[in-house]
């Protein structure tokens, strides 16, 4: 038996349908979702360390002090602690995010 799963994140690149993929763990969450312009994008505990990764569109980090503008390919690291506020800025993106929680079972 395999202790790996493979799942189905339903996003597939150039096409339009909304995607709102959440997967938890012991200590991450990863979520991938399409954004429409208008549409609040989640975010999480400033407790938590963050990954994100533009996979379409173009989108707006506020992290700390600074404004970071990130592409398609795009990734960023947020350390912990760290207040953050995303926005997309084209018609459309896809983000991907990734959470580490380093106070999870403590």
């Amino acid at each position: 038996m395999s202790a790996c799963s493979v799942v189905d994140t339903g996003w597939r690149f150039g096409q339009s349908e909304p995607v709102a993929f959440e997967q938890r763990a012991e200590e991450l969450a990863v979520t991938l979702t399409r954004v429409v312009h208008g549409d609040p994008i989640g975010s999480a505990s400033g407790l938590a360390e963050e990954m994100g990764a533009v996979l379409e569109g173009r989108f707006a980090l506020v992290c700390g002090d600074e404004t970071h503008e990130l592409l398609a390919g795009d990734g960023i690291v947020i350390p912990p602690g760290e207040a953050r506020a995303w926005r997309l800025l084209s018609e459309r993106g896809v983000l991907y995010r990734v959470w580490r929680y380093a106070d999870v079972g403590s």
